[in-house]
């Protein structure tokens, strides 16, 4: 089930196009980087420790004002997400802010954004489809 934030998110991106989605972000305050914050806070949330496999998954996410790397450890039932670069990510995935948004919010399958080709994985591929299940989305 979605947390509050990740429904909220949701209704306001739903339908809309990749440029839609950015001018939204833009016009929120603290711009892409404050509403990508805020997602990386929510994975706490979001997050199903019955469900937890000890591991790093790490973000990069594109935007019109660069790339936000965030960094998400899972130990035991505990999840610490922050800001930073995922060197010691067991898998980290790459995407527009667009697409990361429809992920988490789940209007997108993380296999149908990663074989179309909006999602790249760098690491452990066989992995990635576990964090789908870590952390809830719609």
């Amino acid at each position: 089930m979605a947390t509050p934030a990740q429904a909220e998110l949701r209704a306001m991106i739903s339908g809309k196009t990749d440029t839609e989605i950015a001018d939204l972000m833009l016009e929120t305050p603290g711009g892409f980087e404050g509403v990508l914050d805020d997602t990386i806070a929510g994975m706490r949330d979001a997050f199903d420790p019955d469900a937890a496999q000890d591991c790093i998954v790490g973000y990069e996410i594109d935007s019109a004002t660069g790339t936000y790397a965030c960094r998400i450890e899972v130990r035991g039932h505990d999840v610490v997400a922050e800001q930073r670069e995922p060197s010691d990510a067991r898998v980290v995935l790459q995407l527009g802010v667009a697409e990361y948004l429809r992920l988490i919010t789940g209007l997108v399958d993380g296999t149908e954004a990663f074989m179309s080709g909006r999602m790249k994985i760098r690491g452990d591929i066989m992995f990635a489809p576990q964090i789908g299940r870590m952390f809830r989305t719609a």
